[in-house]
């Protein structure tokens, strides 16, 4: 027993209280957009259509202070052509009997009357956004929730703490360029990959006159 003590004491709490440290200051730089971002996900905004008192004053402010004004709401400016009167869009005729491609647009993706008992998840809107091409008419909700769905850079470095990277990321790293870097990082991580070493000298010589000269044969 006193050794389970112990343990909880010097071994358990210790490690989960760095966790914890560790999360939250990771993340520190970060807990205000993500915060704005939260309120994109699909819980917060079914709470949203029920009771819209519950949207904060201070809804995406601190994601407007990334970008200048402008730029932030120039995607809520619809194109005028989508709201012409005479657009070759609003001509065609939309009743299902004479539309031969009505039915298989019902049969499939997210025509079908959606399931309330299924989870709709950020990959979700993700996945309609890209698929029916609605980046270009909402550009600014696109970037937001690929920001939403993508881990932020500052926890990257947990996982590159056991990765291939900082085997290779020393000093020699900032003189080369990002395509001799990635074919380094195809080495230390391929490595069962077999290499032509005469290719290999023979590609690395032709890249100058000197390493030419010095090693292909004349």
């Amino acid at each position: 027993m006193l050794l389970c003590d112990r343990y909880r004491t010097n071994t358990y709490f210790k490690v989960f209280n760095q966790i914890i440290s560790s999360i939250n200051s990771r993340f520190s730089g970060t807990r205000e957009i993500l915060k704005d971002l939260s309120l994109l996900s699909p819980e917060r905004l079914m709470n949203m259509k029920k009771d819209k008192k519950s949207i904060p004053e201070d809804s995406f402010h601190n994601i407007s202070n990334c970008h200048s004004l402008r730029d932030l709401v120039s995607g809520l400016e619809t194109p005028l052509l989508l709201h012409k009167p005479d657009s070759p869009d609003d001509t065609y005729d939309t009743d299902s009997n004479d539309n031969p491609n009505t039915d298989d647009e019902n049969n499939t993706g997210l025509a079908n009357p959606v399931n309330p008992e299924t989870k709709i998840t950020i990959n979700t809107i993700l996945h309609v956004l890209s698929n029916y091409n609605l980046m270009s008419a909402f550009p600014n909700l696109y970037l937001a929730y690929k920001a939403l769905g993508t881990i932020p850079a500052t926890s990257a470095s947990a996982e590159r703490t056991f990765s291939k990277v900082k085997l290779i990321k020393t000093r020699l790293r900032s003189t080369i360029d990002q395509n001799r870097l990635g074919s380094l990082m195809l080495i230390s991580c391929e490595k069962d990959i077999q290499i032509n070493y005469n290719e290999v000298i023979d590609t690395f010589g032709l890249s100058s006159q000197v390493l030419k000269d010095a090693l292909l044969f004349k």
